[in-house]
C-alpha cells in the first residue's frame, strides 16, 4: 500500500451551518473555517496545527497539564498576521513510546 500524508487543521470560534436539499451533508463555513484552511497548510506532514484560539480554550482545562507532561506537548510553530493582528499557530506533538 501507498504510504499516507495527511495534515489536520483545529481552532475554536463560531461556524455557520449550511443545509442544501441536494446533498446528503452539512457544510460548515465562517471566519474560523477560513483560518483552519489557512492554518492547514502550516500543519507538519502527518501533523496536527493548533490555531490560538483553540490553544487558549486548552489551557484552561486543569487536568490537561498532567496529560501534558507525559503524553504530548505543544510547540509555536509561526505567527500569522490575520486582520491587522498577530495570530500563534502551535503544532501537537505526541510523546513516544
Amino acid at each position: 500500500m501507498p504510504s499516507l500524508s495527511c495534515r489536520i487543521s483545529a481552532d475554536y470560534g463560531r461556524v455557520e451551518v449550511a443545509r442544501s436539499t441536494t446533498s446528503q451533508s452539512d457544510d460548515l463555513f465562517g471566519p474560523i473555517m477560513n483560518m483552519c484552511s489557512k492554518i492547514n497548510s502550516k500543519a507538519l506532514p502527518n501533523g496536527i496545527a493548533i490555531g490560538d484560539g483553540l490553544y487558549k480554550v486548552i489551557e484552561t482545562f486543569s487536568w490537561i497539564s498532567s496529560l501534558e507532561e507525559n503524553c504530548y506537548h505543544f510547540e509555536e510553530i509561526v505567527t500569522l498576521e490575520y486582520e491587522f493582528n498577530n495570530y500563534p499557530l502551535y503544532s501537537l506533538f505526541f510523546a513516544k513510546e
